[in-house]
C-alpha cells in the first residue's frame, strides 16, 4: 500500500476504517450507520478481483496470507468451546448469554471453525496452483458456498438470543399479570423496545441516561429531566383541581378517584429520575410501581427503595414491585 500504484486502495481502506471507527465510538449503534462503508468496500473488493483476473505474475501474496489467516482463525474458533469449561469464562458467558443460546453456541462455534478452516486450506491450495481468471472463479465459488453454511449454522443460537433479548416476552408477561397497569422503572437498565410493546412510557433510574443508547438523551438528559418533573407537577396540580371540581359535583368522590386512578398512574410519576429520587418516590408514591433491574443490581435496588417484592426473574434481570406508601391515616 506504500507504492504509488496502490494509493487508491489505501484511500478506500482508510475510508472504510474511518467510518467503522467513528460510528463505533458513539453509544447509539444501528446497522444502517455502516452503510456508507459498503461503497468503498465494494470498490476495494472489485479492484482485488480484477487483480486476480489479470493473470500476470505469480499469485498475490495477500491472497495466500489471507487464506492462511482464515485457516488459523478456523482452528481457533473450533477450539473456542473448550474455553467454556474454564470457570471464569463460564461465569462470564452465563452473565452475557441466555441459557438456551449457551446450550447450542458450543457446537456452533466448533462447526463454524471447521468450515472456516476447510475454506482456508482449500483457498490456500487454490492460490498456490491456479492463476488469473481460473483462480478468481475457483476462489469465489467456495466463498459463495461457505456464507450460507455459516448462516444456517448460527440460525438457532441467534434465534435463541434474540428471543431472550427481545422485550416482547417481557411485555407479554407484564400485560398478563395483575400488575399490568402499574408504572415501571428500569433501575440503571433499559429495554428500548419495552415502551413500544407496552404502548406506554417506561421510566428510568439513571445517572446520565446512557442506558437508553441515545446520544441525544444522554447529552440533554438534565434538561429533559427538568421538563418531565415540571410536566408531572403541572399535571398533579391540574388533577387536584379536577378532583376538587368533581368532588363538589359528586358526593362519591372516592369512587371517582378510584376509577380514574389507573389512567393517571402513567403521568403522575416522573420518567427520568436518579437513585435519590427513586428512594423518595418509594416513600411517597400513592400507587405501587415496578422496578426492573439486572440480577447483579437487585440487592442495590432493594436497598434503595427500602421494601420490594420479587415478582419474577429471568436469566439477566428481575422485576420488583414497590408497594404504595402508606398514608398517615393508614399508619395509625
Amino acid at each position: 500500500l506504500k507504492d504509488e500504484a496502490h494509493k487508491a486502495e489505501l484511500f478506500l481502506a482508510v475510508t472504510v476504517a474511518a467510518i467503522f471507527i467513528f460510528f463505533s465510538i458513539g453509544r447509539s449503534k444501528l446497522p444502517g450507520y455502516v452503510l456508507p462503508a459498503t461503497v468503498p468496500l465494494s470498490i476495494l473488493m472489485a479492484r482485488a478481483w480484477k487483480g486476480l483476473d489479470s493473470g500476470d505474475g505469480d499469485r498475490p501474496d495477500w491472497l495466500t496470507a489471507g487464506f492462511g489467516a482464515l485457516l488459523a482463525l478456523g482452528l481457533l474458533t473450533a477450539a473456542a468451546p473448550q474455553l467454556l469449561h474454564v470457570a471464569s469464562v463460564q461465569a462470564l458467558a452465563a452473565r452475557k448469554i441466555p441459557p438456551k443460546a449457551l446450550e447450542v453456541i458450543g457446537p456452533s462455534l466448533f462447526w463454524s471453525g471447521a468450515i472456516l478452516a476447510a475454506l482456508g486450506a482449500l483457498g490456500r491450495n487454490l492460490a498456490a496452483r491456479r492463476r488469473g481468471n481460473v483462480l478468481s472463479l475457483a476462489t469465489f465459488a467456495p466463498l459463495a458456498f461457505t456464507a450460507p453454511l455459516l448462516f444456517v449454522r448460527w440460525i438457532q443460537p441467534l434465534r435463541a438470543y434474540a428471543e431472550a433479548s427481545s422485550s416482547r416476552q417481557l411485555s407479554r408477561t407484564v400485560l398478563a399479570s395483575p400488575e399490568r397497569e402499574l408504572p415501571i422503572y428500569g433501575y440503571y437498565y433499559f429495554r428500548t423496545g419495552l415502551p413500544f410493546y407496552l404502548n406506554r412510557p417506561v421510566g428510568l433510574v439513571t445517572a446520565g441516561a446512557g442506558e437508553t443508547t441515545s446520544n441525544y438523551i444522554s447529552s440533554e438528559w438534565q434538561r429533559l429531566r427538568r421538563q418531565a418533573l415540571l410536566r408531572v407537577q403541572s399535571g398533579n396540580t391540574a388533577a387536584a383541581g379536577a378532583d376538587a371540581t368533581t368532588g363538589a359535583l359528586q358526593p362519591e368522590k372516592g369512587l371517582a378517584r378510584q376509577t380514574s386512578e389507573p389512567a393517571r398512574r402513567e403521568t403522575d410519576l416522573p420518567l427520568l429520575i436518579d437513585a435519590a429520587e427513586l428512594q423518595a418516590l418509594a416513600r411517597s408514591s400513592p400507587v405501587s410501581f415496578l422496578v426492573m433491574a439486572r440480577n447483579t443490581h437487585v440487592a442495590q435496588a432493594v436497598k434503595t427503595v427500602g421494601r420490594a417484592d420479587l415478582l419474577w426473574t429471568t436469566w439477566d434481570y428481575s422485576i420488583l414491585e414497590v408497594p404504595a406508601a402508606r398514608s398517615e391515616g393508614d399508619a395509625k
